[in-house]
């Protein structure tokens, strides 16, 4: 007696759109739809974001440091141009102001640092990145094709070539 198995064919063949199609409805619905704003909206509230509120901490910290810097290098510069080229006092301001300069330079390096890291990192997803996905029930042929082959390529089973 043969098994129930046995009648199924060995593959069957569908067309990619249609299948993209029917994962993206599913995601749509099952993963977007409005019931499950509030659970996505609860898991939100318990990612870490503590290295982006640090970088944003650490950011405004430089941010205030470059503008003492500017007004120190202000006063220092009006300072200097009332004094004698050969002055020691102008000699000593010119060596402050350049020394300022240097400062100025090393805070622009480390905030250009932290925008690099932001850059790597993305943000805390917030209630408004839900909102843009609301209506997502949108056909999957929008979707860039990369995104396109790596759904795709997600489904395949691990037997599959």
């Amino acid at each position: 007696m043969s098994s129930p198995r046995s009648s199924l064919p060995a593959a069957i063949r569908l067309r990619e759109d249609e299948l993209l199609e029917a994962v993206s409805a599913f995601y749509a619905d099952r993963l977007f739809s409005p019931g499950r704003r509030g659970i996505i909206e609860a898991d939100l509230a318990t990612v870490d974001d503590s290295a982006t509120q640090e970088r944003r901490a650490e950011r405004e910290r430089l941010q205030r440091q470059l503008a003492d810097v500017a007004r120190r290098q202000d006063s220092v510069l009006r300072q200097a141009q009332d004094g004698a080229p050969d002055d020691p006092f102008a000699k000593a301001l010119r060596q402050n102001y350049n020394k300022l300069g240097n400062d100025k330079s090393a805070v622009l390096a480390a905030l250009a640092h932290l925008d690099a890291e932001d850059r790597m990192q993305p943000a805390k997803p917030t209630s408004a990145d839900l909102n843009r996905l609301e209506g997502t029930r949108t056909s999957s042929s929008i979707w860039p094709r990369r995104l396109r082959r790596c759904l795709a390529d997600s489904l395949k089973s691990p037997s599959s070539p």
